[in-house]
This record gives C-alpha cells, structure tokens and sequence, in this order.
C-alpha cells in the first residue's frame, strides 16, 4: 500500500515555472489530473507514487519535492504494533529473543497472564525484571510445541484509543506427536509506542489424535 507524503508546493511551482510549464501542462506530462498539481503546490499530502510521477515529469528525484513523510493513521499505527508485539513474543518465547521485545517494553510493565495449560508462568508480572521471568517460564512452557508453534497467526485484532486487543490462535504438534490448538489474547495499552500493560490468557481449546492414531483411522 502506497503511503503519504506531503509536497513541498513552493519547491513544485518553483521547478515547474523554471521549465514554463503550466499546471495542465504538467499534469498532462505527469498523467495526474490538474487538480492533483494545485493540490501539490498547496503542500497537501499526496499518495507516494503521484509524488513520484510529479518528479518524473519535473526531471528531478522525488526527495526533491517531498517536504516530509506523511504520519501513518492511527489504525495502520496500532496495526504494525499490533503485529510487532505478537511477532516479537512469540520469538522471545521460542527463540529467546527477549532483547528485541523487551525494548518494547515500558520500565513499569505490568504482565498480567492466566495461562490455563500451566499456572507455572501465571500472575501479575510487574517490571522489566519480573517480565524476564515470566518470559522464561512460557519459554519452558512453549518448548513442547516448538517445532509447529510458528504456525500461530493473528486471527483477530482491534482497537479503541491507546489499547489494541488481538488473537493468536493455530494448530501445532507436540513432542509426543499430539495436535493441540492454541489460543491466546492478548489486550495491550501503551504509553507512546512503549506497551505499558498486558492482559493475556492462554488456553487449549482442542485436541485432536496422535498423529500415528490418526494414519490408523485414515487408513
């Protein structure tokens, strides 16, 4: 998806007057609408590739007439938190990839997590410290699954102010050769892009056969 920029107009009218070229004449050489042109020599935000189709026909780099990069909207922002944060915990639990996530982390945290599988890495974690923790308890946890649980995926995801809900939810095979599907939620609230509180569950909602059992009953 194409993302906003916002044109710098004087610097657009400036080369375009330098090459004495009208509005319509520019457009017309860019393939966009005249409107299109006034609205960039206003310094409204464009989408990028427009931009680019301007510095084309205006023979110079897009970096040129681009005064900055347009904010992303607050849905696309809670979106890529959204998939930072999911795609970051699950690495610090398989992988041990806490450092990455952790930098995500507000100083004063606080993890509140009911795991229904094993309580051993429930409670309410409080700080970087206790955090750690807990992230090494569900990577104790997590180790059973870890040749499928890559296979979890962002089923839902929604937002309302500074706080984003989603669900990790898929179907992955333990040591033993058992399918179990897994959910978890997560409801997240941050300070800036610092996530400053979780509340997570985390649960079993089926199981199927061993995977021997089932060639069987295939067969």
């Amino acid at each position: 998806m194409n993302r906003g920029v916002r044109v710098d107009g004087a610097t657009v009218r400036r080369l375009r007057k330098a090459k004495g070229m009208s509005q319509q004449r520019l457009a017309a050489s860019a393939g966009i609408a005249e409107r299109t042109v006034r609205n960039a020599e206003k310094g409204q935000v464009l989408e990028s590739h427009i931009a680019g189709y301007l510095a084309v026909a205006l023979e110079v780099p897009v970096n040129e007439i681009v005064a900055e990069r347009a904010a992303p909207s607050r849905s696309a922002r809670l979106k890529a938190l959204i998939r930072k944060v999911s795609s970051l915990y699950m690495n610090a639990v398989l992988s041990d990839g806490s450092q990455s996530f952790v930098e995500l982390i507000h100083p004063k945290i606080e993890w509140n997590c009911c795991a229904a599988p094993d309580q051993s890495f429930s409670g309410c974690f409080v700080g970087l410290n206790q955090l750690q923790n807990h992230l090494r308890l569900a990577s104790r946890w997590w180790e059973q699954y870890a040749a499928g649980a890559s296979d979890l995926s962002i089923r839902r995801m929604d937002a309302e102010g500074e706080m984003v809900y989603f669900l990790l939810s898929g179907k992955v095979r333990s040591e033993s050769g058992q399918f179990v599907e897994i959910w978890q939620t997560f409801i997240c609230r941050f300070d800036d892009d610092l996530l400053i509180s979780v509340d997570q569950s985390l649960g079993v909602i089926s199981q199927a056969l061993t995977s021997s059992k089932r060639t069987a009953t295939d067969n």
